[in-house]
């Protein structure tokens, strides 16, 4: 089994394709469909928003499914069940490179994020074989759905979502960017990617991952959804970004997000 430094410092430093691990495991299959996704979030929408409004807006954005799930001994990984949201894509096609879309060259707009972790189940052994979808918003916090404004402003050459297979250790890994903060029906989100696993012994779950940093700290303050989440385990959803020191590309960073299945 990988190493923890092996799993944190995987990746060649530098922007190409590559998604591997230092043994030289690929990662970096082609996307078999095409975007069947459809588009999302928006700035935009202003603060004034009544008990009403608000508790509707909650459903949708996921406030008000939130459940923490019971696990047998300690946790090694993120345990907050969360519902989709509103902009969850449907059928996710498999890619793990959401910078690069097929066919292509150009790379979608904002930081370059190698997102990696480990899925375990309840009694914390590894899950090979688990699923993992992401949907995000993009750097200016659009998503790609069809129910969400602004569709003519998306970045042409990011993916938002896709899905790929835990190898035999367990690990997944995606190459997406950090996505920003933005407004929805009123409410605040800070930066945040959604994250499905599942496996055919142990279920699924929906759960987030926020940032840590000085900034993304202040709009979480902000954010109504996040704070909603069991305050024993809200922090388990937020990362560290580590930047990788010998990218070709600016601002390029890589992060490590593991969980709890069962």
């Amino acid at each position: 089994m990988r190493s923890d430094d092996d799993l944190i410092g995987w990746a060649r430093a530098g922007d190409g394709a590559e998604l591997r691990f230092g043994r030289g495991d690929d990662d970096d299959r082609a996307p078999r469909a095409e975007d069947g996704g459809r588009p999302g979030p928006a700035p935009g929408e202003h603060a004034g928003i009544g008990r009403r409004r608000f508790l509707a807006a909650s459903v949708a954005l996921g406030l008000s499914g939130v459940a923490a799930r019971g696990r047998a001994g300690v946790l090694c990984g993120a345990a907050v069940a969360t519902s989709p949201g509103p902009f969850y894509p449907g059928e996710l096609p498999e890619r793990a490179d959401l910078v690069v879309r097929p066919g292509r060259t150009e790379r979608a707009r904002g930081s370059i994020l190698r997102l990696s972790g480990v899925v375990r189940d309840r009694a914390c052994r590894v899950l090979p074989g688990a699923v993992v979808e992401i949907w995000q918003a993009d750097s200016a916090g659009r998503y790609k759905h069809r129910r969400a404004p602004e569709q003519d402003l998306l970045d042409p050459h990011f993916a938002y979502f896709g899905r790929t297979q835990c190898d035999a250790d367990g690990v997944y890994r995606f190459r997406t960017i950090v996505p920003t903060s933005y407004r929805f029906a009123g409410v605040t989100r800070a930066a945040h990617i959604h994250i499905r696993i599942a496996h055919p012994d142990h279920g699924d779950m929906i759960t987030e991952m926020y940032f840590a940093g000085a900034e993304h700290d202040r709009v979480r303050r902000q954010d109504r959804v996040f704070q909603e989440r069991p305050a024993g385990l809200r922090d388990g959803l937020i990362v560290e970004r580590v930047p990788i020191a010998a990218a070709a590309v600016p601002q390029a960073w890589r992060a490590r997000f593991d969980m709890q299945l069962g």
